[in-house]
């Protein structure tokens, strides 16, 4: 079979899934297997099948969790105990990112004023530019793209903490 008849029965077979596709809410998060639950509360892989749909919310609009009526049970408290501890964790990478890229600015500056002190030697001057590009560079990074990715990461953590609680009984009328 060609490459070129595969992707045509491989676009036929998405547009089939796509059109039997039931349209769902983003901001809808549903548990609805008992291996997501146990007697206390919520399981680890809950939380985890939990985060893994928050990925697609709306940070505007509320988010709703949708869990049977019989676990509701232990849920919250579970959900803020996990997401209490990623949030610590997320927190102290925050901080040391941070302080990481005042690190990373301070010998990106210190290479420029260094490339002035060589300026006398071309090669010497060329090198300790560069550097210094990659440090500001590294810095920049790790300030604006890291620390931006992990407090977007922390906020869907509160979103899901902060959802509605709903029971799926009560869902289906």
């Amino acid at each position: 079979m060609s490459k070129r008849v595969r992707n045509r029965e491989l676009m036929g077979l998405e547009r089939e899934l796509l059109a039997r596709a039931k349209p769902q809410d983003d901001n809808v998060l549903i548990l609805s297997a008992d291996s997501f639950f146990e007697t206390s509360g919520l399981t680890p892989g809950g939380y985890a099948c939990l985060k893994e749909q928050g990925r697609y919310m709306d940070p505007t609009r509320d988010v709703v969790i949708v869990i049977p009526e019989a676990r509701q049970d232990g849920f919250l408290d579970t959900l803020k105990g996990y997401a209490m501890g990623e949030i610590v964790s997320i927190r102290k990478e925050e901080r040391l990112i941070l302080k990481l890229s005042l690190l990373l600015l301070i010998v990106g500056v210190f290479f420029i004023a260094m490339s002035y002190v060589f300026s006398h030697t071309r090669f010497a001057q060329e090198v300790l530019v560069v550097a210094s590009w990659v440090f500001l560079w590294m810095a920049v990074d790790k300030f604006c793209f890291e620390r931006t990715g992990l407090r977007f990461k922390r906020l869907k953590l509160l979103q899901i903490v902060g959802a509605k609680i709903i029971h799926s009984a009560k869902r289906d009328r």
